[in-house]
Order: structure tokens, then C-alpha cells, then sequence
């Protein structure tokens, strides 16, 4: 397959690497990362600011572009103007943090995956739980052994979202299926510099799990250790909503 890799992290970081050396062993494989950190970049791209690129010598086998935009840039750059081949699927990640729940609404990585999907392309999210002890050759493995049922699940009409648990492959208990959850953030604001406030202040933010979740969602099941898969779509319609307002008569003009 021919498979576009990109990440928020930025391109140096270990997720993205581990994952780009396991599947250039059987893939055509390029990156396209961002040059620094993007980290809570959601959808954001670049509309009005010049986007600079870098050929740059990361992983054995495997064409490496660092760029100065967003991971969103990223895919559509990647896509429309660095691959000459057609794109068999858009991968996001490994990020380096989980990406479950509410958090999809803010992750990058997630936010390039969907561009993935709004371009046309099968696309997936991976990322791995936890702040520090990552597995990613565990994860990257995983991925590059199931690429082609990925690509399949995902069809160019869903994201996959994939997130690994905290610890290592041994600490696994195995592979659901399930829906996002929902989460509740416990935000509050730090002076940036204590010598100098006039610099501004710096968002501090830690998910709260909210109580109704159900058993089956994500939240709940990767912190059971389980690897979760969830197909994410681009309708965020209410239709239940929708079919309830129909029914509340007329607007008034």
C-alpha cells in the first residue's frame, strides 16, 4: 500500500518514528510531520500563512518531509502536492498521549485523520495512553499487521480510531470495539512566567470521567487495558434532535 503518515507530536518524535520504520518494511511509505510539536491543534489550518517544507533523512526506507504548518496541512499538503502515487490510507500517530472520548474533539491527531477522510481517503487515529513508558514498537506492530483491515474498516467513510492502553503489550487484555465516551476537563490557568505576568497565562487542563459513561465506551475499556477501536464519522448531526424540533411547528418570520 501506499500510506501517508503524519502526527501532532512534530516529526522527531518517537510515535510517529516506530510506526513509519514498521510499515516501510512492507509499504511504500511517506511522512509528512510537523517540523515542532502541534499538540490540541484540532482542525486548525493554515489558510492565510505560507507553508515552508524540508526533505529531511528519518527512517530507513521511507520518503520524510517536515513542515511548518499543522498536522491538517500536513495530510493536505502531503496529498495534493508531495505523493505522486494514490493514497491507499491516511495514518495519524502513534501520538503520545490517548486520544478517547471528548478528547477527539481537540485532538491533532485526530483532526488529520478527518482530513483524511474529508479528502477522500480510508484514514485512521492511533495513539497510546499514558504520559511516559510508551510501548510504541508493541502499537506500531500491531498496525502494520492489521493495515489492510484497517483500511478496509475504515472504507473512506469512517476515522478509526484506535488508542492503546497504558503499559506495555504484556498488560494488554485484548481488542474492543466500542463507542466514544464522554468527559468532563478539570481546566484552570497558571501565570506563564511568575517574574513576569504581563507575559500571559498557560491552560492546565486534566480529564474528569464523567459518571453516566457506559461500560462499553472507550474511556472505560482502555483504562481495563484494552486496545479500542472506534469508527468516528463526519455527520455530527442530532437526527433524533432534528426529528423533534421538525415536530415543533412553525418558525415565526
Amino acid at each position: 500500500m501506499n500510506i501517508l503518515i503524519c502526527n501532532d507530536d512534530g516529526i522527531g518524535a518517537e510515535g510517529i518514528q516506530a510506526l513509519a520504520s514498521a510499515l516501510a518494511r512492507g509499504h511504500n511509505v511517506t511522512v509528512v510531520a510537523p517540523e515542532s510539536e502541534r499538540s490540541g491543534s484540532g482542525h486548525w489550518t493554515s489558510l492565510k500563512s505560507p507553508i515552508k517544507v524540508r526533505q529531511v533523512k528519518l527512517i530507513e526506507g521511507a520518503d520524510c518531509y517536515a513542515l511548518s504548518g499543522t498536522p491538517v496541512d500536513c495530510v493536505k499538503f502531503g496529498i495534493s502536492f508531495i505523493m505522486r502515487e494514490k493514497v491507499d490510507l491516511v495514518l495519524a500517530g502513534i501520538n503520545h498521549g490517548r486520544n478517547l472520548g471528548t478528547d477527539v474533539l481537540y485532538s491533532g491527531t485526530v483532526g488529520a485523520a478527518l482530513e483524511g477522510l474529508i479528502m477522500g481517503y480510508p484514514a485512521a487515529a492511533v495513539s497510546h495512553g499514558g504520559s511516559s513508558d510508551y510501548d510504541f514498537d508493541f502499537a506500531a506492530e500491531f498496525i502494520a499487521k492489521n493495515a489492510e483491515k484497517i483500511r478496509q474498516m475504515s472504507g473512506a467513510r469512517c476515522v478509526i480510531n484506535i488508542n492503546f492502553p497504558k503499559g506495555g503489550c504484556g498488560q494488554v487484555m485484548g481488542v474492543r470495539l466500542c463507542p466514544l465516551g464522554r468527559e468532563k476537563y478539570q481546566d484552570w490557568y497558571r501565570i506563564y512566567n511568575e517574574q513576569n505576568e504581563e507575559e500571559g497565562y498557560i491552560l492546565q487542563s486534566l480529564p474528569n470521567v464523567m459518571r453516566d459513561n457506559p461500560e462499553d465506551c472507550d474511556i472505560v475499556l482502555n483504562a481495563l487495558k484494552f486496545i479500542t477501536i472506534t469508527p468516528i464519522k463526519l455527520d455530527m448531526t442530532d437526527y433524533d434532535a432534528l426529528r423533534e424540533l421538525e415536530g415543533k411547528g412553525q418558525w415565526t418570520l
